[in-house]
């Protein structure tokens, strides 16, 4: 019995031995699950770092949770924490333009009818690009898709500028994002690292080198509106004295009621309608930011009265025109005007930073991007103030009206053109003249 149990062993050594691709691939299938949380090696980047992502995009893993599934190519910039490995080889691209720019429209063109005749990829464009009338000379637009599901997308590629980018990343909300490829097509370009007159051979590495990736940190923000004392509205539409909202939650709704079931409207004490919904919960806006949730004074000539929360322990009242929560990617953007440190786009922390704040001892600073930021205006403000998310979704922010920021669980996958530290100290050198001057000369 021994002498079979051994040569049973040696079978299915020698098997695994000559494991085929398709075996690989349904390895990666059983691993998964499996694989939740891990922490990356000295060796990877010789530091303790958290891996909270299995996938980018429905096909690209992080080459350091599969080491063992290495098939292709050599590792570039073999410093950096995340490389760029294909579960299954890619094949749905999305290209994102800069919109009213003729060159960049003209260089779209280019690079989508070599991603179509030469590379064989299915090619995805938004419906504002797909009825551009200067596309009509595309040869190849009949067969392109519109995009409906970003989940489709395997990468993106980008053409513009760092509001291209932002815009791209945008359309990713819930769910993993895709590698993006960026080139710098537009006005300052600090976000954008790959030159599109070697488009070739950049979209080539994708596929045949394992290229490093920088995790751009999100912002999940919510805000969370508190309802005052109120009254319950009998009539919501002043044209039909008929609809009528029941005073009580467990009631049905008239037939003629416009209002779902178990909602009720009531009256804030600034005279607004606010609706409950379901229960009684007022309802939650949420946002994914990349670069920072900035709360302001807007038109109100007064200062805002904001505090801020870690963990639910208040940590001060920021009395300024507002303040600033930016991640990595945003500390040179924003925060950075307003007075700043610039951090690593792979830093895992936000940066705190008020703008123009009454007080000489309000610095900025740096907290780790594990604890939940609160935010929210003192009772004693004099005014509401204002909430935008990345430079959008621009809106008013009530009195107790709360806001919750968390990193998000989906960052932004980023290809790198050079090295994860050199791109982003080129991008700081030649965008930003970060320390540039003259070189003193030797006595």
């Amino acid at each position: 019995m021994a002498s079979d149990t051994t040569d049973k062993t040696t079978d299915v050594t020698e098997d695994e031995d000559v494991e085929t691709p398709r075996q690989q691939h349904d390895d990666v299938r059983k691993m998964r699950p499996t694989i939740l949380r891990r922490r990356l090696t000295e060796a990877w980047n010789k530091r303790s770092e958290t891996v909270y992502v299995r996938q980018f995009g429905p096909k690209a893993i992080p080459m350091e949770l599969y080491p063992q599934l290495k098939k292709y190519g050599e590792v570039e910039d073999a410093d950096s924490a995340y490389h760029l490995m294909w579960e299954i080889p890619p094949e749905n691209v999305l290209i994102v333009r800069k919109p009213g720019d003729a060159a960049i429209t003209e260089k779209m063109i280019e690079i989508a009818t070599f991603l179509i005749q030469n590379k064989g990829y299915k090619l995805y464009l938004e419906s504002e690009a797909k009825s551009d009338p200067r596309l009509q000379q595309f040869s190849y637009l009949p067969q392109t898709k519109t995009l409906v599901n970003p989940q489709e997308v395997d990468f993106v590629i980008c053409l513009g500028g760092d509001g291209t980018f932002l815009y791209a990343t945008s359309l990713f909300k819930d769910c993993t994002i895709p590698p993006i490829m960026c080139f710098g097509m537009g006005s300052l370009g600090f976000l954008t690292h790959f030159v599109s007159e070697n488009y070739k051979e950049d979209i080539d590495r994708i596929t045949t080198k394992h290229m490093s990736i920088t995790l751009r940190s999100r912002i999940s923000a919510k805000i969370i509106p508190r309802l005052h004392s109120c009254s319950i509205v009998e009539q919501i539409t002043p044209t039909d004295s008929t609809q009528s909202l029941p005073t009580d939650s467990d009631a049905e709704p008239s037939p003629k009621s416009a209002v779902p079931r178990r909602t009720r409207a009531v009256f804030s004490e600034s005279g607004d309608v606010n609706i409950i919904e379901e229960y009684g919960i007022p309802s939650i806006h949420r946002f994914a930011c990349i670069n920072e949730v900035t709360v302001d004074r807007g038109v109100s000539p007064y200062l805002t009265q904001i505090e801020i929360y870690l963990n639910d322990f208040k940590i001060t009242t920021a009395q300024a025109d507002g303040i600033i929560v930016a991640t990595p990617t945003g500390s040179t953007a924003y925060s950075l005007a307003a007075g700043a440190s610039m951090l690593h786009p792979s830093t895992a922390a936000f940066i705190i930073t008020p703008i123009c704040p009454h007080s000489l001892s309000f610095r900025p600073i740096v907290v780790p991007n594990g604890v939940q930021i609160k935010l929210k205006l003192a009772e004693q403000s004099r005014h509401s103030a204002w909430v935008s998310f990345d430079g959008r979704e621009r809106q008013e922010m009530k009195l107790d009206d709360e806001i919750l920021l968390n990193l998000d669980p989906n960052p932004v996958p980023c290809l790198n053109n050079t090295g994860h530290v050199s791109d982003w100290f080129k991008s700081l050198i030649n965008g930003l003249n970060w320390n540039v001057r003259q070189i003193q000369k030797k006595l």
